[in-house]
């Protein structure tokens, strides 16, 4: 089954279903206000949910991350994936992803992660911890098939420029979704970012069948369970689990899960399909966990002094480690709203 259209058909599918939660998000919030007003139904209750784009800042809005996050992100990797055809240069891109998204919000002033800062520091030492453990994982015997032959050579650069696009997408899509995040539910903005990627998504089936003719549009019927797992898993659950992860934490702490998903795709193999466990995939997957770990504890910790100095603020005398945190929760530019 060609990429492009298994992407496109998955975003198709998921559509719907994030409409349908978004609608049913926005009738409970209703009646739970309705609760909270003593079921009075004479009064005015405001629907807290916007199911739909409707003014020109939330159109925007959804255009961008739908750009971002379905079609950059998706689409992109589906060509890298296909155009690649190397299985280690796309587990090296999506190590990059952490690094990425943490220098993004570094520089956004979103997240403290400067590196003269304890926090910071200890953000980045654990990131780099998940990510060595990582290529463990994958620096197994036979995975480094980073040649290509020479028919294959420039389809591959294409490819790698495709999987480049996936990793800063997704990257840029985490950081502009974030601020949308404290206005509309999770569920909602997933639904948004599959709204706003359709019109990109169908210029790309367009392009598609321009250089492959009908033979585009034959669907093996083992291909519709893949794409409706996709739709209903990868592109609903997981991209609303994701959002309400990134409006909880930052950025930097989603992407940090990300080379767990090579440990669990290893074991997975391992478990499903009978493939062998090296040394180094197992001492891979301990040190992906601790990095990960590392790097929620710290977050943990963060929180906590950022608490303390707030009690402080409010006529609490915050101790030593809180007016030390203080100064660690500077980001690496200082952002100055107008």
């Amino acid at each position: 089954m060609n990429a492009v259209l298994f992407v496109f058909l998955r975003c198709l599918f998921a559509l719907p279903l994030l409409a349908l939660l978004a609608r049913l998000l926005g009738y409970l919030l209703v009646r739970e206000q309705l609760k909270k007003n003593n079921k009075k139904q004479n009064r005015k209750v405001e629907n807290p949910e916007i199911l739909v784009p409707y003014t020109a800042s939330d159109i925007r809005t959804a255009l961008q991350l739908g750009i971002l996050g379905v079609t950059g992100n998706l689409m992109a990797n589906a060509g890298g994936i296909l155009l690649t055809q190397s299985p280690f240069k796309v587990s090296l891109f999506q190590q990059l992803q952490p690094i990425v998204t943490t220098s993004i919000s570094a520089f956004t002033g979103r997240e403290n992660v400067n590196p003269f800062t304890r926090s910071g520091a200890l953000k980045w030492g654990w990131i780099f911890v998940a990510i060595s453990g990582a290529f463990l994982v994958i620096a197994k015997p036979g995975s480094f098939t980073w040649s290509t032959t020479p028919n294959n050579a420039p389809y591959a650069v294409v490819g790698d420029i495709l999987l480049l696009v996936n990793v800063l997408s997704y990257s840029l899509y985490l950081t502009f979704a974030q601020p949308h995040l404290s206005r509309i539910p999770p569920i909602t903005l997933t639904a948004w970012t599959y709204m706003g990627g359709m019109l990109p998504n169908i210029i790309c089936l367009v392009l598609a069948y321009m250089l492959n003719g009908a033979a585009l549009f034959h669907i093996p019927r083992i291909a519709l369970v893949g794409v409706m797992y996709s739709s209903i898993l990868s592109s609903s659950l997981a991209y609303i689990l994701i959002n309400w992860c990134n409006h909880k934490t930052s950025p930097p702490i989603v992407t940090a899960f990300v080379p767990l998903q090579t440990v669990i795709a290893a074991l997975l193999s391992a478990w499903v399909f009978g493939s062998e466990i090296h040394v180094s995939e197992g001492v891979g997957a301990v040190v992906v966990c601790m990095g990960v770990c590392g790097l929620v504890w710290t977050r943990y910790r963060e929180s906590i002094g950022r608490d303390e100095v707030m009690e402080g603020r409010d006529g609490v005398v915050p101790s030593v480690g809180a007016t030390n945190g203080a100064s660690e929760n500077e980001p690496l530019l200082t952002r100055y709203d107008t």
